[in-house]
């Protein structure tokens, strides 16, 4: 294991790069062929995310596009948290919101909403890492879902709902992260104190939206 381990670390950077690539692409093909044997899975939007990691083009023509910003990067992240949210349901183990397919969809969606928004906020201010993102916002997911809403200690359930939460905010940052202004700070220990705060406020205002909802019926 270690010879094997010393081989890859001698090989030139170049090859380096492909050798991650390619197990990436496994990685991102696996979702897809266990769609074909079990049916949809929650973790098929880990297959978007290698889609949009690895095709640069799509990144730089999606940065190019004269939409402004704020709403860009605000409709992306809505738009990947309800892809996630339709694997989610298609699984069916999901049983915190509406009975009713649709107000299920709809009340999950206010949660996505709000974590884009919060993130956006913080990321117009702060140089993020793609990667940055993908961890604070998976962690924050283990701790919001899986500890405090289901109380499921099974680090298995962990490792599938920080992935999905993770991803929710770092495709659409891919796909915009060259609008965002080059000159921003690199996040010091306020900016993750302060992000972890808006996800944390992000819960409420999704629960505030959901009850905006039944008082309008959907419920």
């Amino acid at each position: 294991m270690e010879i094997g381990s010393n081989i890859v670390y001698c090989l030139p950077p170049i090859i380096m790069k492909k050798f991650w690539k390619i197990l990436l692409v496994i990685a991102g093909l696996l979702p897809i062929i266990r769609l074909f044997e079990d049916g949809i899975s929650s973790i098929l939007i880990f297959s978007v995310f290698v889609v949009v990691f690895l095709w640069k083009g799509l990144q730089h023509a999606s940065a190019r596009l004269p939409l402004p910003l704020s709403l860009y990067f605000i409709v992306l992240g809505t738009l990947v948290g309800g892809i996630a949210q339709f694997f989610v349901q298609s699984e069916g183990f999901e049983k915190s919101f509406s009975a009713d397919p649709i107000a299920h969809f709809l009340q999950a969606l206010t949660i996505y909403f709000w974590v884009t928004v919060f993130w956006y906020l913080i990321l117009r201010k702060h140089n993020f890492s793609t990667w940055g993102v993908f961890w604070v916002t998976g962690i924050w997911g283990v701790v919001a879902e899986a500890i405090f809403v289901y109380g499921s200690f099974n680090i298995l359930v962990w490792l599938f709902i920080f992935v999905v939460y993770g991803l929710l905010i770092a495709i659409p940052y891919l796909l915009t992260r060259e609008k965002f202004a080059m000159d921003r700070k690199k996040p010091n220990l306020k900016a993750y104190l302060s992000i972890f705060g808006l996800l944390v406020l992000a819960l409420l205002m999704a629960n505030i939206s959901i009850y905006i909802m039944a008082l309008m019926g959907i419920e």
